[in-house]
């Protein structure tokens, strides 16, 4: 992940994701090696495929998958996709909960997930 302070866009998490991939011995250029990576995670090829265009960013539900299948904690996945702020930008004095209200734009469904990743990993009190 770069510097910067804003969000990762999707291509950076396409680019990401494309380097791990690669890391494990994955070669995404060769015909069939994004379907072996989708099964080996328990991902839909479509998602994976999506993800990898660079056209969306994963949930947190397939950040959670993706993390697994990386070896991975899920705040990893979550950070390369910039919906959860790095450790240099939750320095800047906003608290959790602005964090949050900006990641799920106060749907309270959407705050219990991101709520609920964030204790089942030790992040959130």
């Amino acid at each position: 992940m770069s510097g910067s302070h804003h969000p990762q866009q999707p291509a950076a998490f396409s680019d990401w994701l494309t380097g791990e991939m690669r890391l494990r011995g994955y070669d995404i250029d060769q015909r069939g090696e994004q379907a072996r990576f989708a099964r080996d995670a328990d991902l839909h090829p479509g998602i994976l495929s999506r993800l990898l265009k660079g056209g969306t960013d994963p949930d947190i539900r397939t950040a959670r998958i993706i993390a697994q299948a990386l070896n991975y904690p899920p705040t990893r996945v979550l950070i390369a996709a910039g919906l959860l702020a790095t450790e240099e930008e939750r320095s800047t004095g906003l608290t959790k909960h602005d964090h949050l209200k900006a990641l799920t734009d106060g749907d309270s469904a959407a705050d219990a997930a991101v709520i609920a990743v964030l204790r089942a990993t030790g992040h959130w009190p």
